[in-house]
This record gives C-alpha cells, structure tokens and sequence, in this order.
C-alpha cells in the first residue's frame, strides 16, 4: 500500500476519493483535513464506514502510524472494499499547508438551547443525527 504525500491526499479529496481520518472524533473536531471524514479506528470501524461510504468507492486513510493503515485496508477488503489507493500520517496532513492556504477547520460543539436558536433563525442549518439506534 502506497504512502501518499499531503499533495497527493489532496489531489485524491478533488478527484472524489473518499478520505478517512481515523482519530477519535474529538481529536478531529479540533483540526481535520478540509474533504475527510471521520471514521474513527475502533471496534466499530466497519459498521460507521459502512453507513457512510458509496459502495465499492476509493479510499484514502489518515492514520497514526502505517501498521493502522494496514490493519484497517485488512478489515476493509473484509467487506469488499479493496480499492485503498494509499495511506498518509494525520500529523503530517495537519503539519502540512492546505491547498487554498487557509488554516484547517475545526468543528465547534453547540449546547442545546444555542441549536435551538440557530434552528429558529430564517436558514437554519442542517441537523444531521449520526446516533445509533441504541444512543437515541
């Protein structure tokens, strides 16, 4: 499996490939590659991939270190996806400048009432509930 360059992640994000990053979600809310998704590496890897990912779509992973890279290339060809173009270290996308010069994005958490708020103005945003059944 190819080591990619930050350029060559981003080139993969412009040409539709879809782009893990495989920290847990509260490392990635604080600064995340512009196109990834989160899909953190953990029991659940495959049913959170699996709700997210076109089927039989290339991937990308961002990964700590190359042995997660092939652990996780390993549990995706389990279900059928074997197109991973490659593997790039997270740190080193987050080191590296992004293509439009700006600083990576970060997610900011909301309380409740302030959601509510935002939801009553005139162009609300849009909810999006990634809770599994059981966390609802």
């Amino acid at each position: 499996m190819t080591h990619l360059t930050p350029n060559a992640v981003h080139s993969a994000i412009a040409d539709g490939v879809l782009v893990v990053d495989t920290r847990p979600s509260a490392q990635f809310a604080q600064a995340f590659v512009r196109g990834s998704v989160c899909v953190p590496h953990s029991n659940s890897f495959l049913t959170c991939f699996g709700a997210v990912a076109p089927e039989e779509c290339p991937v990308v992973l961002l990964v700590a270190d190359e042995s997660h890279a092939v652990e996780l290339a390993g549990w995706l060809h389990l279900i059928g996806f074997d197109d991973v173009r490659g593997w790039a270290l997270t740190r080193d996308m987050l080191a590296a400048p992004t293509p439009d010069g700006t600083e990576h994005p970060s997610l900011q958490s909301v309380s409740l009432d302030d959601a509510h708020d935002r939801l009553a103005q005139d162009h609300p945003p849009m909810v999006i509930d990634v809770r599994t059944a059981g966390e609802r």
